[in-house]
């Protein structure tokens, strides 16, 4: 988590609130091989986190720590009247954390699905190669 909050960090100062709250959210779901592997390192820290209370507890002030960036995007993008204010700004932050929440969990359970199919021939592989950008 501590990638998701560095690449937070380096997220362009001139984005608007919106876009700044979206490339926030994205950051912490798996959609390339980093973040997936960032993942799987999250998962096994989550089962040792059930047994251990010093470690659930990293786990629940990690977890406070992102509710607290995508809250703060939440109220800019409201304050630039960018998103509506139907829902007060901790409804609105609760609910786009549970959104992303899921999604890395049912990625986490499935994650045999996501991963690229191994290449049969040499072509394959160096076409993987080229697509992946190595």
């Amino acid at each position: 988590d501590d990638n998701i909050r560095i690449r937070i960090a380096a997220l362009p100062s001139e984005l608007g609130p919106l876009e700044l709250l979206g490339r926030i959210l994205r950051e912490a779901l798996p959609l390339d091989d980093e973040r997936r592997f960032e993942l799987t390192l999250d998962v096994n820290f989550w089962a040792r986190a059930l047994n251990q209370p010093a470690l659930r507890e990293l786990q629940h002030a990690d977890h406070d720590a992102w509710r607290s960036r995508v809250l703060f995007a939440v109220r800019a993008a409201r304050d630039a009247a960018e998103l509506p204010d139907d829902l007060a700004d901790d409804e609105q932050a609760d609910i786009l954390v549970a959104f992303v929440d899921e999604l890395v969990h049912v990625a986490a359970g499935n994650a045999p699905r996501y991963e690229k199919p191994k290449p049969r021939t040499a072509e394959e592989a160096v076409e993987q190669a080229i697509q992946s950008g190595v």
